[in-house]
């Protein structure tokens, strides 16, 4: 029914303004505080989130070895295949080394990307809530 649906744009309104408002914190906690880097260990995967960007990774050890290896610096073991890619905001790096079969990768997003997201979604969603109740 119209007014099911009514909630539900409401809904994701208010949610994604609320994301909108978490991932701007999150950018500007990043850059201002004393904290300075912020960690968090999942199962198989670890994020950090540092310098406004967010990096999500087999192992928080591991961007050091990314940056070094990006950079072109001697490494030992050496690496077998490089895979990857950055584009303003975002950037995913895959190595693999001559006799490990386990890789090693991170995927590093700006904050304000997913900001950005959740802004269009909120203004997407505050437009169709005004076509389904417009303002009387």
């Amino acid at each position: 029914s119209e007014r099911t649906q009514s909630k539900a744009i409401r809904w994701a309104l208010l949610g994604s303004i609320s994301f909108l408002g978490v991932c701007l914190a999150m950018w500007l906690t990043s850059f201002f505080a004393n904290v300075g880097e912020f960690d968090l260990s999942f199962s198989i995967t670890q994020l950090r989130v540092a310098d406004g960007s967010a990096t999500i990774c087999d192992h928080i050890g591991n961007l050091s070895v990314i940056e070094a290896i990006d950079k072109s610096s001697p490494f030992s073991p050496s690496p077998q295949d490089k895979y990857g890619f950055s584009i303003p905001g975002m950037s995913f790096r895959y190595i693999t080394f001559v006799g490990s079969a386990r890789p090693i990768w991170s995927l590093k997003m700006s904050l304000l990307v997913p900001a950005g997201v959740a802004a269009l979604a909120a203004i997407y969603f505050l437009k169709k809530s005004m076509v389904v109740s417009p303002l009387a």
